[in-house]
């Protein structure tokens, strides 16, 4: 069977992984050279106290390279294939890294996507890989999932994305609007990366644009739209409502955002993921 390895900015929870029989690889947080692990060693309230403390946002990086060269060591010795799935190489190294630690370790049995997504497109993609890993040759699921990946799509809206920002990471941010009252700015993932689409009066104008973004496109009949919020689960009392109206027959799932990536939008963000035909 293949082996899957992925990171905690899908929102695999430490005991959800294990009833999935993968691995989930904690991310690292650095706060003024201070390393943190994501889910393991600080808290979602703790997170966001260093982060307003610091007024900045903190570096995040990789996985420990030895998490992993222990893991392909252990596959190379059981010769078993083993796929990883990273979140976008857009948004962090850690594609690039796994590359470099499969290319030391020198085990042609493994294969690494960039998922070009994260949160729950990513958490999507690993489902698929489970759903098909005992069907499939490593070959074939790697195949399978580069092309599912692209009909993943993730739109997100909130109050501000002043941290975001500083990050550098979003293109168009320069006609991102100022933390202006009620005036709501509007991003996606496109081609792996942050793109700033629009902004709107409120939250339910910005909304509603999502909405019709996802109304607009016709969807895989077997996957859930699932809305997320960062803090403020009554954001998405609204969108759900909607969504159900429009898709009867369709599940609409309502999560709470991983914490790491709730801090980099606002409290009163909500991000939506879902997938197309």
């Amino acid at each position: 069977m293949i082996q899957i390895i992925t990171d905690s900015t899908s929102g695999i929870r430490e005991d959800e992984a294990k009833a999935l029989g993968i691995t989930v690889l904690p991310i690292n947080i650095d706060f003024d050279n201070e390393i943190f692990y994501d889910g393991i060693n600080i808290s979602a309230d703790d997170f966001r106290a260093r982060l307003i403390a610091s007024g900045g946002a903190p570096a995040t990086l990789p996985p420990n390279a030895l998490e992993y060269i222990d893991r392909f060591e252990a596959a190379k010795k059981n010769e078993d294939p083993l796929l990883v799935i990273t979140l976008s190489s857009g948004l962090s190294a850690i594609y690039n890294s796994a590359k470099l630690y499969r290319d030391e370790v020198d085990y042609l049995n493994i294969e690494i996507i960039d998922s070009g997504t994260v949160g729950a497109g990513l958490r999507i993609l690993v489902m698929e890989a489970i759903k098909h890993r005992e069907t499939m040759t490593l070959a074939e699921i790697t195949e399978y999932l580069n092309k599912f990946k692209l009909h993943i799509r993730t739109y997100a809206t909130g109050d501000n994305l002043d941290m975001l920002q500083k990050t550098d990471r979003i293109i168009g941010s320069s006609s991102l609007p100022k933390s202006v009252l009620n005036i709501k700015p509007i991003i996606t993932i496109q081609n792996g990366n942050i793109v700033y689409v629009d902004k709107k009066a409120g939250t339910k104008n910005a909304q509603d644009y999502i909405i019709n973004a996802i109304k607009s496109t016709p969807l895989a009949t077997d996957q859930p739209i699932i809305i997320q919020f960062a803090r403020d689960k009554t954001k998405t009392e609204y969108p759900k409502e909607k969504l159900e109206q429009l898709f009867s027959t369709k599940t609409v799932e309502v999560s709470e955002l991983p914490y790491l990536l709730g801090a980099f939008l606002d409290e009163n963000a909500t991000v939506f993921t879902y997938v197309i035909k």
